[in-house]
């Protein structure tokens, strides 16, 4: 159980704004990542920026950004290694100049499961919570969870409950499912 706020990373290259992987893989359970950032040229990753596998389970991920041009992911970029993510919150996460408000997933199978990944910008026009490859054949798997909008997922919108339990919402922002969520507090 960790709590990891208000770290920063700065300049060309300037990856994961909390934590940084270049070859293991990274685990973040029981956790809040928030109010991490990255600014600068591709500095990607608000929260955390990985070229392994990435696992975050029952922990929030709020409040992380990034700001540059090429700088993708607010609170998480990954690379090529699995991402799963299960029990856990990314939401208020942004993106400033780039796709992939809380997510941005570069090559990598994905797993999402019981989460709620809304609430989350990126620049207008470009995909706000999760952004995977267009192209990418890698596995994207979803299941009880909320995805606000459904940009760059190819998931198909539902308000209801569709057959793997997840609300989808649709790809702007009048179409988007509001998580009701409130500001992390002490």
């Amino acid at each position: 159980q960790s709590t990891l706020s208000g770290n920063s990373t700065a300049g060309a290259n300037a990856y994961g704004g909390a934590i940084f992987s270049q070859y293991g893989a990274v685990t973040v359970s029981q956790s809040t990542l928030s109010g991490n950032s990255t600014t600068g040229d591709d500095a990607q990753g608000g929260a955390i920026s990985a070229f392994g596998a990435v696992t975050v389970s029952q922990s929030t991920l709020s409040g992380n950004s990034t700001a540059g041009p090429g700088a993708e992911g607010g609170a998480i970029y990954a690379f090529t290694g699995a991402v799963t993510i299960s029990q856990s919150t990314l939401t208020l996460n942004n993106a400033a100049l780039s796709p992939g408000g809380a997510i941005y997933i570069f090559s990598s199978p994905v797993t999402i499961t019981n989460s709620i990944v809304a609430g989350n910008t990126a620049v207008a026009g470009t995909i706000p919570d999760v952004r995977k490859s267009p192209g990418v054949g890698d596995a994207f798997t979803v299941t009880n969870s909320l995805i606000g909008r459904n940009n760059g997922t190819g998931l198909t919108a539902s308000a209801t409950p569709d057959d793997n339990g997840n609300l989808i919402g649709g790809d702007n922002s009048g179409a988007a499912i509001e998580p009701q969520l409130s500001p992390l507090a002490n």
